[in-house]
């Protein structure tokens, strides 16, 4: 039986030793808050950091780096972007100002994106408002 040319060239491209395939960045990245959860003010600055350890090698690889974060207010499907102070480092602090009301308090959710595109899990806080 005989094959098209180009079906022989397929299956010996894909079981050949001779092409190596290479991977990139998939490790993902880290999010933490340090913003304590009960605040003085009903205006609060929630900050933390985004770290990424993770490198590509290879076709395609990107460098470590944080692209964006995340935030999120209970209740509300929007996610909306925290200011980075070292956007594209492998680790930045990011900044949101948030207005905390009620006695339960809000909760926040944070995420953070590298720039090879992998998320981190979702972090989560209750802020409230109190001494």
């Amino acid at each position: 039986m005989k094959y098209p040319a180009l079906c022989v060239l397929l299956f010996a491209a894909a079981t050949s030793p001779i092409i190596a395939q290479t991977a990139g960045d998939t490790t993902a990245p880290t999010i933490t808050i340090t913003t304590p959860p009960i605040n003085s003010s009903y205006d609060v600055v929630l900050s933390g950091t985004a770290t990424d350890t993770g490198s590509g090698t290879g076709t395609g690889a990107s460098s470590a780096g944080i692209k964006a974060v995340y935030y999120q207010k209970e209740g509300s499907s929007k996610w909306n972007t925290a200011l980075l102070t070292a956007k594209g480092s492998t680790t930045t602090t990011w900044v949101v100002t948030v207005r905390i009301k009620g006695a339960t308090g809000t909760r926040y959710y944070f995420r953070a994106v590298d720039t090879s595109g992998n998320e981190s899990d979702v972090v989560g806080r209750r802020f409230k408002h109190g001494s």
